[in-house]
């Protein structure tokens, strides 16, 4: 696995998931356009009880999307997403020993910051131990031949080393792509700038302005 971390680990934890989403987010599933969904997780893991340090995490998503002018077939859609994830009750020293990567947090890809490679921030490996990420995208509806759709969008995410606490550093892409909606399923690709807002956090990272390009099959927004 990437990043810092113990070579091999196990350990026991308590997850739960909780997610709930409107009728019409689940009807549209296969072409989105309307609804909202919200999903809550969260892990727990307790020093002595087959782990070697206490921690616990949380992470809150979710999305809307609206069918503006409520055209059938639609003429626009507009869409948000947005999570925010923290690991708690342990420090970072200690959550580098003992946490592999997966249990921390990256910034990067087609899942939230598109301009930025995959899983792309920070740089030192080490992950975020809370982030906080914010997408917004407009995309056109059934108003170009061969299914095509395009459209564009902006992403911010912020980041930060310790639990609940996040650094002033705004790391932000704007962007545009297409979606084709094949008869084999959504087809998407996506060009988005790399930037960085320094607000003066001593940490931030030294993100250079660059284009990202993505492609994918199946994903949404």
């Amino acid at each position: 696995m990437r990043g810092q971390g113990p070579r091999s680990s196990s350990w026991f934890q308590f997850v739960t998931h909780a997610q709930v989403s409107s009728h019409l987010h689940e009807f549209y599933r296969r072409d989105p356009r309307r609804g909202w969904s919200a999903a809550l997780d969260t892990t727990h893991r307790v020093e002595g009880a087959h782990s070697r340090a206490s921690a616990q995490g949380l992470r809150l998503s979710g999305q809307a999307l609206w069918n503006l002018g409520n055209f059938e077939p639609p003429l626009a859609v507009l869409a948000t997403r947005g999570s925010y994830g923290t690991i708690a009750g342990i420090s970072r020293a200690d959550a580098l020993a003992h946490l592999p990567p997966t249990e921390r947090f990256f910034l990067g890809g087609d899942a939230d910051l598109r301009g930025v490679q995959r899983k792309g921030l920070p740089f030192d490996d080490g992950g975020f131990l809370t982030a906080a990420y914010q997408g917004v995208e407009l995309r056109a509806g059934d108003v170009l031949p061969y299914g095509l759709q395009p459209f564009v969008f902006a992403d911010a995410a912020m980041g930060g080393r310790d639990g609940w606490a996040l650094e002033k550093d705004v790391y932000y892409a704007p962007g545009l792509g297409m979606r084709w909606a094949s008869p084999f399923g959504s087809i998407r690709a996506t060009a988005a700038r790399g930037l960085v807002w320094r607000n003066g956090s001593a940490s931030g990272e030294p993100l250079k302005p660059r284009w990202q390009f993505f492609f994918s099959f199946g994903r949404e927004f």
